[in-house]
């Protein structure tokens, strides 16, 4: 899979998830949920399905707005419990983008003609009229992050060298900082102005790069993205290796073994949602607070009650609630 030479995190990890020979979630991924490598809170219970349904449905009372976008809908259990909770008589029109051939059966198999698929966000908004509310769970943590390293001086990037004998091993090279660095790579903003040489963090720059191109394009409406993370400095708090990690039917795997069975396993970090709210900023939205999953779910299903293992999975999880700044009708 790879050619000698020296290969960037990103450049690895993106080919391993979406090359479409090989690709995990191209070519390899079967399900998710406990007959899969990985579960996500969607797949534990309702909890978190029944919060996202009573926040659409104030949304689409708030605005008029009637278009519901779910991008990378995993299984198809969260688009399931969120139309089957819908509050009220009259569904929406559910779209769900999703780049996975072998995801998008799954999805089919589940909700039939109850949704529209669309190839990206530009064809799904176009769908829409610029006029959604969108939501995404547990997809910024699917984008291929590029892995720093603090010298003691400046950030490196971690790098995998494959020699022409076929070893491979990792290295460094210089980071080519790019317009979209995030504040967290200054040594002032971390606590006592003092980054622990040593250091790793994840930069999920890809992630930024794929909604620049369709944020003109939303027009009004409101968004939620949900996923495992926190925000800087608390990330990384005690974890010096940073968060990248891969899973192997439901295995936390770590270190070298990350990179073992390129395109057969899952391989993830937590979302640094500081930088998730300075890109959503810097696009033109107006950004809430980011907010503990928990809180959410209790905050929208509170009328329903209960308690079931998507709540309890919440409390490692954030939600992070935007709109445009300037809504267009």
């Amino acid at each position: 899979m790879l050619e000698p030479g020296i290969h960037g995190f990103r450049e690895i990890i993106a080919r391993a998830l979406y090359d479409p020979g090989i690709g995990y979630y191209s070519s390899n991924i079967g399900t998710v949920g406990r007959t899969g490598d990985f579960s996500t809170s969607a797949t534990l219970g309702a909890a978190l399905g029944t919060a996202i349904s009573r926040w659409a449905y104030e949304q689409t009372k708030a605005s008029g707005i009637r278009n519901l976008i779910e991008i990378g809908a995993g299984d198809g259990s969260l688009a399931q419990t969120v139309l089957k909770q819908w509050p009220g008589w009259r569904k929406p029109q559910y779209h769900i983008v999703d780049s996975s051939p072998r995801l998008r059966t799954r999805q089919k198999e589940k909700l039939g003609n109850r949704a529209r698929w669309h190839a990206d966000m530009a064809a799904a908004l176009a769908a829409c009229d610029g006029r959604a509310i969108l939501f995404a769970n547990e997809l910024v943590d699917a984008f291929p992050p590029e892995v720093l390293l603090w010298d003691g001086t400046a950030w490196q990037e971690c790098c995998l060298e494959v020699r022409n004998d076929g070893i491979i091993r990792e290295t460094i090279r210089t980071w080519q900082r790019g317009v979209d660095a995030a504040g967290f790579v200054e040594p002032k903003a971390w606590p006592g102005g003092t980054i622990p040489a040593g250091q790793r963090v994840e930069h999920l720059s890809a992630f930024a790069r794929w909604m620049n191109p369709w944020i003109s394009q939303w027009r009004a409406g409101s968004g939620l993205w949900l996923d495992y993370g926190d925000s800087f400095p608390a990330l990384y708090h005690r974890r010096p290796e940073g968060t990248l990690r891969a899973y192997w039917k439901h295995e936390r795997l770590s270190g070298p073994d990350v990179f073992r069975r390129l395109g057969k396993q899952d391989i993830t970090c937590d979302v640094n949602f500081s930088d998730l709210a300075a890109w959503c900023t810097a696009g033109g939205f107006v950004c809430q607070p980011p907010e503990n999953q928990s809180d959410f779910i209790r905050r929208y299903q509170a009328s329903a009650g209960g308690d079931d293992a998507g709540m309890r999975a919440g409390e490692n999880f954030r939600v992070l609630g935007f709109a445009p700044a300037r809504p267009s009708l």
